[in-house]
């Protein structure tokens, strides 16, 4: 398990669904540098019967987020069209709709596996070929990001 306290957070390029239903293409933590404080947060997966209200509750809480100058983000390993899918279903069925902070997608897992929070590994035989060890998912983890504490950034 890598230890992340204190250090750089692991950088990315990734697609997102921002603004409620936008997917865009090379979304990164990079933006914020030097200008915002950045909660980047994991959860299992998009659909399920405890996530919406975890992403429900941080959406009830963004004014107090947006004037503490930070930028809430969250992350699984659901497709980007998973999320924009989540994200068009209404509340009272399940669904995120109402959600407007950016949703990344880590349907690589190298995300999840740079922030040490997935639930398993990659294991490699001798003939080379590779298999997932474990629950291919996030677990739930939580990122507090300074302004100046991005990985391979100048400063």
């Amino acid at each position: 398990m890598a230890v992340l306290v204190g250090k750089k957070a692991p950088v990315f390029s990734a697609t997102a669904v921002v603004n409620g239903g936008e997917i865009v293409e090379g979304f990164s933590l990079e933006q914020f540098l030097g200008k915002k404080y950045v909660v980047f947060f994991f959860y299992p997966a998009d659909f399920t019967f405890v996530c919406p209200t975890e992403l429900i509750a941080f959406q009830d809480k963004i004014k107090e987020f947006e004037a503490r100058n930070v930028a809430l983000i969250g992350c699984s390993v659901d497709s980007e069209f998973s999320h924009w899918k989540w994200l068009q279903t209404e509340q009272n069925n399940g669904g995120i709709k109402g959600v407007r902070y950016p949703i990344v997608s880590d349907l690589a897992k190298t995300i999840s596996e740079n922030y040490d929070v997935l639930a398993g590994n990659y294991e490699y035989s001798d003939e080379g070929d590779v298999s997932f060890k474990g629950t291919p998912m996030s677990y739930r983890g939580l990122f507090i990001i300074d302004k100046m504490a991005l990985s391979g950034t100048r400063q």
